[in-house]
């Protein structure tokens, strides 16, 4: 069966994402290996995902191996140019490589561990026809996803029929996508998104048992999976009404590009959005003697009332996505960002305002405490029957304790990490004296293949 070296290079990049080269199941860190007339499947899963793409090739052999993902990879190294040729000769599975005039062939380890599909697809699952460019929507929703969050609904996008949403808790992206499906949550699309389809395809929806199926097709690539369990967020609450509105800002794509190159200079993490006027924007850190920027703008509403501030991360993202257009909440309603992909809603920071010091108020306020200390004594034998309040103050010793706990936790995350770390080290480790043995097994196979002949 032979199949473009380059092709065959670019699936396994994307079907590396599924692979799990350190996991303790076989099936796991392996790719399967099916031939068709005229087509070659591979295949990879995980627990509870399964990512396969089919390649155009030339050869009427059936057969079917599971092969180690690692030795796939070595094959493809160096040039992408030339042909894989995959046979199976005397019960010796092989790869030739035929790149100009240089040929090499190559015996592959066919495995024989059990692989078991986590999805099944029923040939009766209904399907909703995906727009061009879907896969392109996941990508601009996948930043805001929290990998590491604890709520594992928010560690995926859901999909429904109000489109496509994402969120962290803090911001939240919805992308208006006319979906005739009831809401699901997929698991974080790493594997889908590395195929860099832009066609459409074909997403299918099923229950097994109580657990939802799903499937998304577009182009050679079928990416299958389970939903994640619960129920999502009702994100429709989060979004300001109109009636809270107070102005809306609007620029340009030369002032979008002034916002993005003082981002990229200036090193701090919040930013404040004063309008001067109806026409002016000023961009500026929170503290004094920061850098601004002067911004023609378009603002309407009631833009006297307070500055806006935003995060560096809310600031960037509004711009990747093409927002063109901010509009500011009363109160501590969040804003909302549109005019280039979907809806955005994100959090403003609230300052508390600094109270100035006035030292006549101040001795003031100390002579009228001592005269309520004196008659508040004078009235505790009538109050003994009545609970006393107690006032409770944060000392600097507190202060102090907490901070303690607090490095505690963060020493603590640190030996975790470097546990695990030495841990991968170590599988490693054994990975790589397992390739060594496999080798030096193919290498005599190959000599008994060459005494045979």
């Amino acid at each position: 069966m032979k199949v473009s070296k380059n092709e065959l290079s670019g699936a396994l990049i994307a079907l590396g994402k599924l692979i799990c080269r350190t996991a303790s199941v076989e099936a796991y860190k392996s790719v399967m290996i099916s031939a068709h007339e005229n087509e070659l499947i591979l295949s990879t899963i995980s627990a509870e995902e399964k990512l396969s793409v089919t390649l155009s090739a030339d050869g009427a052999d059936g057969f079917q191996k599971i092969v180690n993902y690692a030795e796939l990879k070595e094959l493809v190294k160096g040039s992408s140019e030339g042909n894989v040729f995959f046979q199976e000769e005397h019960g010796v599975f092989t790869a030739r490589i035929e790149s100009g005039r240089k040929i090499s062939t190559h015996a592959l380890v066919s495995m024989k561990t059990e692989w078991n599909d986590p999805v099944i697809e029923p040939e009766d699952a209904p399907s909703v026809t995906l727009p061009d460019g879907f896969v392109e929507l996941l990508e601009k929703a996948a930043p805001l996803i929290n990998r590491r969050d604890y709520r594992p609904l928010l560690q995926g996008i859901n999909l429904s029929s109000n489109g496509i949403t994402a969120t962290n808790g803090k911001e939240l992206l919805n992308i208006p996508l006319a979906l005739p499906i009831d809401g699901f949550t997929i698991p974080f699309p790493l594997a889908l998104m590395a195929t860099r389809e832009k066609c459409g395809g074909l997403l299918k929806v099923w229950r097994d048992k109580s657990v939802s199926m799903f499937s998304i097709q577009v182009g050679a690539w079928t990416w299958y999976g389970k939903a994640l369990d619960g129920e999502y967020p009702d994100w429709h609450r989060v979004i300001p009404s109109e009636e809270s509105h107070l102005y809306k800002i609007t620029i340009e794509n030369e002032s979008a590009d002034m916002i993005s190159a003082f981002l990229k200079r200036t090193a701090g993490e919040l930013f404040k959005l004063t309008p001067s006027d109806a026409e002016t924007l000023i961009i500026s850190g929170i503290t004094e003697n920061e850098d601004s920027l002067v911004v023609p703008s378009n603002i309407t509403g009631h833009f006297q009332e307070r500055s806006l501030i935003l995060t560096r991360s809310v600031m960037e993202r509004l711009l990747m996505l093409g927002h063109r257009t901010i509009t500011v909440s009363d109160g501590y309603a969040p804003i909302a960002a549109t005019g280039g992909t979907g809806q955005l809603i994100a959090m403003q920071i609230h300052q508390k305002p600094e109270e100035t010091s006035h030292p006549e108020k101040k001795e003031e306020k100390m002579n009228q405490n001592e005269t309520n200390v004196v008659s508040a004594s004078a009235q505790t034998a009538a109050s003994n029957n009545q609970p006393e309040a107690v006032a409770i103050t944060v000392t600097p010793l507190d202060e102090l304790n907490s901070s303690i706990e607090d490095f505690k936790q963060k020493l603590k995350i640190a030996f975790e990490e470097a546990s695990i770390l030495s841990r991968k080290v170590r599988e490693i480790a054994l990975f790589q004296k397992q390739k060594e043995r496999d080798f030096v097994q193919a290498r005599r196979a190959l000599e008994r293949v060459r005494m045979a002949i």
